[in-house]
Parts: C-alpha cells; sequence; structure tokens
C-alpha cells in the first residue's frame, strides 16, 4: 500500500514539473544529455565538434572557399564588416590574418570546446561558431588583419615578347599589379613536366616577365609579390600557373 501511494505520488509531481518521457522537461534533460553544447545550439556534440573540424581544416589549408560556405553574413573580422561570400574571398585572397590566429586553431582539437549563449569558442575566441537557421554556422572571426603581408598576384596571362633573340624563343608571362607592392619574384620552370625542380629565378620591379629558351617541352611558372617591412622583404602567396608544349606554340611559333 505504501509502494503504491509512493508511485501515485511521484506520478502526480512529476505531472506538476512538467516531467515525462515525452515532451516536457524530461525532453529537455534527454536533449542536454546528447549534446555538450546545448546551451547555444540543438546540434548533437558530433555535429558541432564535426563542424568545427572541418572549419579548422579549411583554415589550415588557406581554403577560403570553403570556410566562405560556413560563414554567417555579414560577418565581422575583427574591426571589419565583410558582406557577402564574394567579398570574404577577395579579402582573403589579398590578405592575411596574424599568425598567432593559426597559431591557435592549429592547437584545437575541436573537442568538449568552451560554450555559452553566445555560441561555441574554437581557439582562445579566435573563432566563435553558432546556430543560424537551424544550421551550424561561423559567426566570429577575431583576428587582425597582418600587417606584414602583401597581396597575392591574379591570374597569369601568357603572351608574345616584343623582343625576340635570334638564338632562343621566348614567352611572357604577365599579372595584375598587386597594390603596395615593391616588386615581384617569377620562377620559371622549363621543360615542365619533365623539369619539376630547376628553375629560372628573376626578381622583378614591374608586373611582367619574359622568359628565354632553346626547346619547350612544356613551361611552367609561379610568382609572388613582396613588399619591405622594416627594410626586409615580406613575401605573398604565390600565383601558379602552366603551358603544355601543344600551347606554348600559339605564343612562341
Amino acid at each position: 500500500m505504501r509502494k503504491t501511494k509512493s508511485c501515485l505520488m511521484a506520478g502526480v509531481l512529476a505531472l506538476a514539473l512538467g516531467v515525462g518521457t515525452v515532451g516536457g522537461f524530461g525532453a529537455n534533460i534527454s536533449q542536454a544529455a546528447k549534446s555538450a553544447y546545448s546551451v547555444c545550439t540543438d546540434k548533437s556534440t558530433k555535429e558541432v565538434e564535426s563542424f568545427a573540424k572541418e572549419v579548422k581544416k579549411a583554415v589550415m589549408n588557406d581554403d577560403w572557399k570553403t570556410l566562405a560556405d560556413k560563414i554567417s553574413y555579414p560577418i565581422k573580422i575583427y574591426d571589419q564588416k565583410i558582406k557577402n561570400k564574394k567579398a570574404f574571398i577577395k579579402k582573403m585572397k589579398n590578405s592575411d590574418l596574424e599568425e598567432q590566429f593559426f597559431q591557435e586553431i592549429g592547437k584545437e582539437d575541436c573537442k568538449k570546446m568552451f560554450s555559452n549563449w553566445r555560441g561555441i569558442m574554437m581557439g582562445n575566441g579566435e573563432i566563435w561558431i553558432g546556430e543560424v537557421n537551424k544550421e551550424l554556422k561561423v559567426i566570429s572571426i577575431n583576428s587582425p588583419f597582418s600587417s606584414k603581408t602583401i597581396g597575392k598576384p591574379g591570374k597569369i596571362k601568357w603572351s608574345k615578347p616584343s623582343k625576340k633573340d635570334s638564338d632562343a624563343v621566348g614567352i611572357k608571362a604577365s599579372w595584375k599589379k598587386v597594390k603596395g607592392a615593391k616588386g615581384y619574384q617569377a620562377k620559371f620552370f622549363l621543360f615542365w613536366p619533365s623539369n619539376k625542380k630547376d628553375s629560372v629565378k628573376k626578381n622583378l620591379k614591374k608586373p611582367s616577365a619574359t622568359v628565354y629558351f632553346q626547346d619547350n617541352k612544356g613551361i611552367k611558372v609561379k610568382v609572388r609579390a613582396y613588399k619591405l617591412v622594416d627594410g626586409e622583404k615580406v613575401y605573398g602567396k604565390w600565383t601558379k600557373a602552366k603551358l603544355t608544349a601543344a600551347q606554348a606554340k600559339k605564343y612562341i611559333g
């Protein structure tokens, strides 16, 4: 009899508190047990941590196109407001974040991350993740753009050189001028793809270079800009291009 009364009282108390196996407070407890990040999202622990790993991979590989798809816009990067995906990709192509940003994200194991009502924190707050319209998104990137960076040259264009050498053929590579660049470094790999190591290195002041060679099986080039910071050269990222022997004939005859 006592047992029956105890069960009855427990049932009444459960109804009063909204506790049950379906819905109410009991359902919330069940949901919380599924996710370590229930304070800010309904997504499971696995979903959150898998998303964080994808974000980390994109950052560490400079894969800004992939990261751009994971961002909620507009987004503020330190003190700069980025309106959309296109603007983000363009900004990251021509800029870089401080080295500490990459160091902290590189150390993030994407497990048991700190979270609060604002979202989920990666690193020491370099990146915040939140749920936006029922999807996980990067909602904040906290790092200033580095003053020790220079933009990346645009697409390389090939053409016939204006001057001719009687003993060799030549081909000209040119690219759009990089803002703030003091000069450029270009490396031409001749007889590509059979020659993948030896290169003709050129230090340039103008955004173009011509290379001459005796024979051609293909050619590959990579170019980067540089600027002077405290008297030292600071290089940007490489832009690469290549031509097969068949494609090169269009320019060298």
